[in-house]
């Protein structure tokens, strides 16, 4: 129980928890290139279109390592086993390469691509399909790991019961111990007593505990005892 306990608390923090991150890391780069991209269009020279192209990279480089595993960086991913989860952040990977190539279409037909206009709506619609996906995946992933959770409460709830159980077994077992090596105490005293008296009628050997008989014969204290 506490090695699979070790395993569930290993797999929520180590894979689980990185992959939560890594959605949001998707979510949080896509949001930033959508509106950096909508300010330098609407006239803000500050910002580069290198610069929202890295974020929308990012994302790609988030996405990417949950498909493959990233260990190398920052990131720390290990890579998604379940197909369905798999399958889900493909689709991800779909739209955020969309949501590039309309971000580098909306780029060439900057002095038309305005607020209001077909292809901004389209650019819209395209960013949200892709945090819409990805918000699906977060949902799953936080479901997987609510369910661990889960499963690790009753394993530790089935830990402190058996801890429990074997104390209060381990407690009557001692007590029992006690009670019969005090009867065994007490019936090795008796013995001693009566050999103590017996060792004043009898010739006794100090050495080895025989009897000497009638016969002048040493013979073993049991034996003379149980002929008796």
């Amino acid at each position: 129980v506490v090695a699979y306990s070790f395993y569930l608390g290993n797999e929520m923090n180590v894979k689980i928890a990185p992959l939560i991150d890594a959605t949001t890391g998707i979510q949080l780069e896509g949001s930033k290139a959508h509106l950096w991209f909508e300010e330098m269009i609407s006239g803000d020279q500050t910002i580069k279109i290198d610069e929202v192209l890295q974020h929308i990279d990012n994302s790609i480089r988030y996405a990417s390592a949950m498909l493959e595993g990233d260990t190398k960086s920052d990131i720390n991913i290990i890579p998604l086993g379940d197909p369905a989860l798999r399958a889900d952040i493909n689709e991800v990977l779909d739209h955020i390469y969309t949501f590039r190539e309309i971000t580098m279409e909306r780029l060439k037909a900057i002095k038309t691509s305005g607020v209001g206009t077909p292809i901004d709506q389209k650019y819209d619609a395209v960013f949200l399909q892709f945090e819409k996906q990805a918000d699906v995946v977060q949902k799953k992933l936080h479901q997987v790991i609510a369910s661990e959770q889960s499963r690790f409460r009753s394993l530790q709830i089935i830990l402190i019961s058996s801890l429990i159980i074997s104390s209060i077994a381990m407690f009557f077992a001692f007590y029992k111990y006690e009670k019969q090596r005090s009867k065994d105490i007490g019936l090795i005293q008796e013995a001693q007593n009566r050999i103590k008296i017996l060792s004043g009628f009898l010739p006794i050997c100090a050495a080895c505990k025989k009897i000497r008989d009638n016969n002048g014969d040493w013979t073993q204290m049991e034996s003379y005892i149980s002929s008796k």
